[in-house]
């Protein structure tokens, strides 16, 4: 039961109020609109800020098990959603098989709508729930690359293999000075993880000499 209240406003009145979290998160509807509440008196709008579900929300869903911190909040400049078929088995599987940091999950009425996954400092992802069914393949044409900076890619692809992970391709020394494998999960969206640069003392000329063949 989500018994936690956001501070929010009556859209009509302006008088301040407070809103069940559970009724901002419902239905898939953004924070910061207008969420229609019935009451005995009728239906009235109501208008929460994002900041706060958003805040209360990660108080309320942020597991201690698994992090000794909560995850730091922050605007993302850029992030992908993934629409996928089991959203719980994703999450799982993006955890256990690759080591994402879990931030928070969104529930619903019938089980998680989101969750939200972190690799390192702005290179996040969304996992949301499918809505139905997708007839075509997932994915094609789109791959995910995340930078490594700590360790290396081997012992990441080290500890795919040992989830049960098969690799589309094997950890390589790649001709842009870079050393990265991919593999994809389990609604089959590429992944690639990549670390660089092999020669740190290589510059883009000498690359692309080494590329077309003019330099070895």
């Amino acid at each position: 039961m989500l018994r936690h209240t956001i501070a929010g406003s009556d859209s009509d009145s302006g008088n301040s109020t407070t809103i069940p979290l559970k009724t901002c998160l419902a239905g898939g509807r953004s924070p910061g609109t207008s969420i229609t509440k019935t009451e005995a008196g009728g239906r009235r709008a109501l208008r929460v800020d994002a900041a706060e579900v958003l805040s209360a929300g990660l108080r309320l869903f942020w597991n201690p098990m698994t992090a000794h911190s909560p995850p730091e909040i922050y605007p993302m400049p850029s992030f992908p959603i993934l629409t996928v078929r089991d959203l719980e088995a994703s999450s799982k599987w993006y955890q256990e098989v690759l080591g994402f940091q879990h931030v928070f999950t969104i529930p619903g009425p019938a089980g998680p709508v989101l969750v939200h996954l972190r690799w390192i400092r702005f290179a996040d992802i969304l996992l949301r729930r499918q809505m139905g069914s997708i007839e075509e393949p997932k994915g094609l044409g789109i791959s995910l690359s995340f930078s490594v900076f700590e360790g290396g890619v081997d012992a990441i692809a080290d500890r795919a293999r040992h989830k049960g992970a098969t690799l589309e391709s094997e950890p390589k020394n790649q001709p842009w000075n870079a050393r990265d494998f991919s593999l994809r999960d389990p609604d089959g969206f590429l992944l690639t993880f990549t670390q660089g640069p092999v020669d740190p003392g290589l510059g883009m000329d000498q690359l692309i000499r080494k590329s077309t063949g003019q330099e070895r």
